[in-house]
């Protein structure tokens, strides 16, 4: 159980973090991938509302960066009436739904019960966090939250839906500490946070990559608002 302690930020690190996304990122810029987070919200959520068969559910996926791209692979290798079955009980039943999706992907090659995790957080996002790969990697112990957390704070469950358990408590203390502590972090806008950890792991890749890669190479690369668009699908809806 990750118990609430005075504090799990690393409030140093962030801000360190913030100052080098406040070089590179227009003024106005988290308000208008909110904007678009927002209105993402709306669209699955009307979707979620229906019964999601056939183009409906390729719609859904198609919100998501993850699945955008795959979506046509996944729906031939996971029968869609099946998985249009496990996200009506997601929307009844969240744990349930998550044990459900994880059952029916038990190698995880499909990353369903991520798929899951991003649903929920586009339904309800003040509830439930965002939990991608690059939020909280458990197999590479990588990600934005890593990153920015105390070295006490143990996002380790004992199963997936405990993990999240502990991600959905940090994320809560996040919301509230974070806009705080100076950064553009709003707990009435909790999609706030998600553009600030997608800050957070673009400033992360790209002085990585620029060690490690050539000038020619790293020219090629998206600028950091666009990276962070990309991670959270925004671009593709003209966020």
């Amino acid at each position: 159980m990750l118990v609430m302690r005075q504090q799990h930020a690393d409030l140093e690190t962030a801000r360190e973090f913030y100052a080098t996304m406040a070089e590179t990122l227009q003024p106005g810029f988290v308000s208008t991938v909110v904007g678009g987070l927002e209105g993402r919200s709306s669209l699955v959520s009307d979707l979620m509302a229906r019964d999601l068969e056939g183009p409906g559910l390729s719609e859904l996926l198609s919100l998501f960066f993850g699945y955008r791209r795959q979506r046509g692979k996944l729906l031939a290798a996971v029968n869609g009436g099946r998985l249009s079955e496990l996200l009506a009980i997601l929307r009844t039943d969240p744990v349930a739904g998550l044990e459900a999706l994880e059952r029916e992907d038990e190698e995880g090659r499909w990353r369903l019960f991520e798929l899951g995790t991003e649903v929920l957080h586009a339904l309800e996002p003040a509830r439930f966090p965002l939990w991608t790969r690059w939020v909280f990697d458990e197999e590479a112990e990588t990600g934005a939250l890593l990153l920015i957390i105390d070295e006490e704070t143990d996002l380790f469950g004992d199963n997936r839906i405990d993990t999240y358990g502990r991600i959905q408590r940090l994320n809560g203390y996040l919301l509230q500490t974070l806009g705080a502590a100076g950064m553009p972090v709003d707990s009435l806008q909790p999609f706030s946070l998600d553009v600030f950890l997608a800050g957070v792991y673009g400033v992360y890749t790209q002085t990585v990559l620029q060690m490690r890669m050539s000038k020619e190479f790293n020219k090629l690369l998206p600028d950091l608002g666009e990276f962070i668009q990309r991670l959270l699908g925004t671009r593709v809806l003209g966020g």
